[in-house]
């Protein structure tokens, strides 16, 4: 009952769920345009769930999207977490390291301090239209993204020059592509 997304004073509907690779913790995205990063001890076990002090549930609260967050997924390695939202944009986000700078939450949002901290480390921008999923390749240098706007997009999430970060646009669908995965093979 703990995990949830709140838009002011009502509950906003929580879209997507992603578990990370080493088990620990799992994203959620939600309608409050926000990614929640949240403890996975306590839902596995009831004493970790009612000892908060040493088991925290919510650890950071990543904010930065202007619209429902439709989509997160962990990259393979675990180094980073993708979300993708309404706005038409996709983040990247990692952990930050001990000393490195972090933009603290928005002015006046009603938000839980962080346990970790989080940076967004980079904002794709390719597509006109929300972006409904995201997927990582092997690797976790690549992710390919679909969206309303009838695309698929695969970036290089590493790449420093914005302009190198679009590798392809894959377009001819005719409607609305609405998910996307990776074969493990």
């Amino acid at each position: 009952s703990w995990v949830s997304h709140s838009d002011g004073s009502e509950l906003a509907p929580i879209n997507s769920l992603d578990v990370h690779p080493d088990g620990t913790r799992f994203a959620t995205g939600g309608d409050d345009n926000r990614v929640k990063l949240w403890n996975m001890k306590p839902c596995l076990d009831k004493a970790a769930e009612d000892d908060v002090a040493n088991h925290p549930r919510l650890l950071a609260t990543l904010s930065g999207h202007l619209g429902s967050v439709a989509c997160v997924r962990w990259s393979p390695d675990g180094r980073f977490l993708a979300s993708c939202s309404d706005d038409s944009f996709v983040m990247i986000w990692r952990r930050a390291a001990a000393g490195e700078r972090v933009r603290s939450s928005e002015f006046g949002a009603n938000v839980a301090p962080a346990v970790e901290s989080w940076l967004n480390v980079a904002t794709l921008r390719g597509h006109s239209r929300d972006v409904l999923g995201v997927a990582w390749a092997p690797d976790s240098r690549k992710l390919a993204s679909v969206s309303i706007d009838n695309t698929v997009r695969v970036w290089d999430v590493l790449a420093t020059n914005a302009a190198a970060q679009l590798l392809a646009s894959l377009e001819g669908h005719t409607n609305y592509v609405k998910g996307v995965s990776r074969d493990p093979v």
